[in-house]
């Protein structure tokens, strides 16, 4: 089942979880194995990661992953076996098995009552010296209806170990490095009970691994609560995620910049302190705040001018009656040793210049009747269609 309109609507309204580059050209498992109607693909991209994907529909289970990693599939130096322990795949840094998971008998009632049960399957994953390193424990797909379309609610546990401590996940303002314990609220999440999120699915243990979760939909991800770690995502025809390992964390990382590709090195300002609020009112508010900074010798590389300093939302222009020398004041920022940022928002008021244009090409998100989508729905800002850049061409649009 393919639910394209919900994927695009959740990604543009809870924030998709990873930048989105181009997928990867298909490529052919390491393997593909059933347990019991349960179709599990492992598929190498170096010695030390792996993509796991696990799902009903054979097509479901051999795609390319979805926006974020653009890393091409690499078995090189893998080998594939069969033993009474089940499919084993081997590298010079994994050793990764596919359990067995034989099926003796007919389904029980309970079986045959939930949903129906999911066949299970169980993969370990190890280090070249045998070691334990992961191990997932069991995989979940259950159905449900959202905004009318039939689809699944998607997961996968896996065990902990003794002492086993997780971090990253993006940005979050809840003042804790380890996440052990807690549940995490996976998606860009502007009104966010501690102040915005920005999750990324990317997780990392201090047991020598790290684990990227392949759906874009708002996830879940609960790391050692009751003794196990589970992802949940809310739309989703399979589970797909990648497992890197590394001696250090380093190496994982650089794993992650692998899958993802390497990120552009930004310039020296980006560095230092940037100055935000909102709002800046007036061009005399802002550069005398800049300029408070310098008489007191406080370090400030970069100044941002945040929402409403244009005419009109989607007007896409600085209004002259609050800050009547746009250049004139970034002139003054420069001569203070300061870079300028404005914030751009995607959002286009029924009356200003662009709307009709953005709105007659089909360019806005909208409603499932057909009408263009005004405002969050989550929030209590509902003024402006909303640019819908999921789409080729529109995010590389030029106005004017």
């Amino acid at each position: 089942m393919s639910c394209p309109s919900i994927r695009r609507a959740l990604l543009l309204a809870t924030g998709a979880s990873l930048v989105a580059f181009a997928a990867p050209a298909l490529a052919k498992p390491l393997a593909t194995v059933d347990r019991n109607g349960s179709l599990v693909a492992i598929e190498p991209y170096a010695p030390n990661i792996v993509r796991v994907t696990i799902a009903l529909d054979r097509d479901e289970v051999t795609a390319a992953p979805g926006p974020g990693p653009n890393a091409k599939p690499d078995a090189t130096g893998w080998s594939h076996r069969t033993d009474a322990s089940g499919d084993v795949l081997a590298s010079s840094a994994l050793s990764i098995t596919v359990d067995a998971k034989p099926w003796p008998k007919a389904p029980s009632q309970m079986e045959r009552y939930f949903a129906p049960s999911l066949p299970g399957v169980g993969i370990t994953f190890k280090r070249a010296d045998g070691s334990a390193l992961a191990e997932m424990t069991g995989w979940e797909m259950a159905p449900q209806t959202i905004n009318g379309e039939k689809t699944f609610r998607v997961g996968a546990s896996f065990a902990v170990h003794p002492d086993e401590h997780y971090y990253g996940l993006g940005q979050n303002q809840e003042g804790k490095l380890d996440l052990k314990g807690r549940t995490i609220d996976c998606r860009h999440n502007y009104d966010a009970p501690a102040g915005e999120t920005l999750c990324v699915p990317f997780m990392v243990t201090n047991k020598g691994y790290g684990i990227v979760w392949d759906n874009p939909s708002a996830t879940t991800v609960s790391p050692g609560l009751h003794n196990s770690t589970h992802w949940q995502s809310n739309v989703g025809e399979r589970v797909s995620f990648f497992v890197i390992s590394g001696a250090t964390t380093d190496e994982i990382y650089a794993g992650y910049a692998k899958l993802t590709g390497a990120t552009p090195l930004p310039p020296k300002a980006a560095f230092g302190l940037i100055q935000s609020k909102a709002r800046y009112e007036t061009q005399a508010e802002l550069l005398a705040v800049a300029e408070g900074y310098r008489k007191r010798n406080l370090p400030l590389d970069v100044m941002v001018l945040d929402w409403f300093y244009w005419s009109r939302m989607g007007q896409l222009d600085i209004d002259r009656s609050y800050f009547p020398d746009p250049k004139g004041m970034n002139d003054t920022l420069k001569g203070l040793g300061m870079r300028s940022i404005i914030s751009v928002w995607p959002r286009f008021e029924r009356e200003s210049r662009y709307y009709d244009m953005l709105a007659t090409k089909g360019w806005m998100l909208h409603e499932k009747d057909g009408g263009v989508v005004d405002g969050l729905p989550i929030r209590s800002d509902r003024t402006g269609g909303l640019l819908d850049s999921d789409q080729p061409g529109r995010a590389r649009m030029v106005l004017g």
